[in-house]
């Protein structure tokens, strides 16, 4: 019967071949150490080309995001700077948000840019039904005098 090196016996045939094999001192071959695929990082992955964002993709695919942040700063700006100008300044952010609904309506995926986060209905929808909400709030509060 097989030991290993501290006297209990092999139980695994697998462990029995390997206590043959390897004697005292000796380095397993290349061959014999099991090798594991590279780890997958942002470094190893590609660029995949026509995405937004990474290298290859088109320069301008968030010129369509920038429009609508632009439209909500402007906005926001506007009510903040006059506050006698919340109504309009909220219609406008509203606007805003209607456009960043169109642009991600018409514009192929390549050129949507950060308005992309999920599937093309669920982004229309929820830009549309924010923008709805707060034209509803612009309509409905009193203004200010």
């Amino acid at each position: 019967m097989l030991t290993e090196r501290a006297g209990s016996p092999v139980t695994d045939s697998r462990s029995a071949v390997a206590v043959q094999d390897a004697g005292a001192g000796d380095i397993p071959d290349a061959a014999d150490v099991p090798t594991t695929p590279p780890a997958v990082t942002a470094t190893t992955v590609p660029p995949a080309p026509g995405v937004p964002g990474r290298a290859g993709g088109p320069r301008l695919a968030s010129l369509a995001y920038a429009v609508a942040l632009a439209g909500l700063a402007g906005g926001l700006i506007w009510m903040w700077l006059a506050p006698r100008h919340v109504e309009p300044g909220t219609v406008w952010v509203a606007g805003a948000l209607f456009l960043a609904a169109l642009e991600r309506l018409v514009l192929p995926e390549r050129w949507a840019g950060m308005l992309l986060t999920r599937r093309r209905l669920p982004d229309v929808m929820v830009l549309a039904a924010i923008g709805a909400g707060i034209l509803a709030v612009a309509l409905v509060l009193p203004a200010t005098s």
